[in-house]
């Protein structure tokens, strides 16, 4: 940390920003394992965030988690941000009371998916969808792949560009 970045180690808050940089955070086929106060900066940080809740010793967890890790490249290509969280601070703040359990983060608002969590094309399509993506009354910043998605499912949509 300290010889590439010249960040200091003492600094918490500048230790913590490293650690949640996305070259530094991100795994290569692996969803990012974060806790507690590390979700709290990225529900901050990310407009589109997935957290998938889990535990140790649970059967269940790891079935879904394996299947989850067939869709992170692919919620990366619509600008999504995926991780997982077996932190029981993090589980209570956000009301998560059984789990596995899969919250979309919208602007700081977790919406949960209540359906089947081994249909990983099922939850793809779920994070894409316009029912959880759009905000009311706000225009969505969306990276290409997504705008090639909005714009193949609408028959009228305006798109603003900017820099």
């Amino acid at each position: 940390f300290h010889s590439k970045t010249k960040g200091d180690l003492r600094n918490e808050e500048s230790v913590l920003e490293w650690l949640l940089d996305d070259d530094n955070r991100e795994l290569e086929d692996e969803i990012e394992d974060v806790n507690a106060r590390m979700l709290d900066k990225l529900v901050d940080e990310s407009p589109f965030l997935v957290a998938f809740f889990y535990e140790d010793d649970c059967q269940e967890c790891e079935e879904v988690l394996e299947k989850l890790e067939n869709i992170d490249d692919d919620l990366d290509r619509y600008g999504i941000d995926f991780v997982k969280v077996n932190d029981p601070q993090a589980a209570s703040k956000w009301r998560v009371h059984h789990v596995p359990a899969l919250g979309y983060f919208r602007k700081k608002v977790p919406v949960f998916y209540d359906r089947d969590l081994l249909q990983e094309d099922k939850i793809l399509a779920w994070l894409t969808s316009d029912d959880v993506f759009k905000l009311k009354d706000e225009i969505e910043e969306v990276n290409r792949k997504m705008l090639e998605k909005i714009l193949s499912e609408n028959d009228f949509v305006s798109v603003y560009f900017c820099e």
